[in-house]
């Protein structure tokens, strides 16, 4: 079940606090926010959507938010079906390799799902910076891989869409 956001998006923020060390943001500046998140750069997209830098007001800590277009998912609704079947499988996972899902936000034309971000790069693009990984790097990799699915299987849980582009990395290279 989403949560309903009745906040407009778009919100000005005002900092009263002088003292404050943080970068002044100008007031007639709009910064787009949804919740607790301020909604940064797009870094990625996909069929209904982007997905976004965030950062969460209260802790300052960088998130990944999936911003799903409602309308596009009208659509089909084999599309809304697999949107809720992955957002439902992202509520019971839990692994130390498998980006944990946060938070599900919802206005009257998004759907945001708030994740932990992943810094480094997918790991095609990281394959593809290094033009090859040695023994000892891939080995580790294909070791947490098979954590993962082993994981995912003991829940029942198949993935239907493995390959290098949906592994992300994190800044340790994990």
């Amino acid at each position: 079940k989403f949560i309903m956001i009745t906040e407009n998006e778009e919100e000005r923020r005002e900092d009263n606090d002088a003292s404050s060390s943080e970068t002044e943001i100008p007031v007639s500046q709009p910064i787009k926010q949804i919740g607790n998140y301020i909604i940064g750069a797009q870094i990625g997209s996909g069929a209904f959507g982007k997905v976004v830098l965030g950062t969460h007001i209260l802790t300052n800590e960088p998130v990944a938010i999936k911003i799903l277009d409602k309308l596009l998912l009208a659509e089909t609704p084999e599309d809304l079906h697999l949107v809720n079947k992955e957002i439902s499988i992202l509520k019971i996972v839990k692994h130390k390799n498998i980006a944990q899902l946060y938070e599900i936000l919802e206005t009257p034309k998004n759907i945001y799902i708030i994740m932990e971000y992943c810094e480094g790069k997918d790991l095609m693009d990281y394959i593809i910076l290094k033009t090859r990984l040695s023994e000892v790097e891939g080995l580790k990799i294909f070791q947490q891989l098979i954590n993962v699915l082993e994981y995912l299987h003991n829940q029942n849980i198949t993935h239907r869409d493995i390959k290098i582009d949906n592994m992300l990395l994190d800044s340790q290279h994990n």
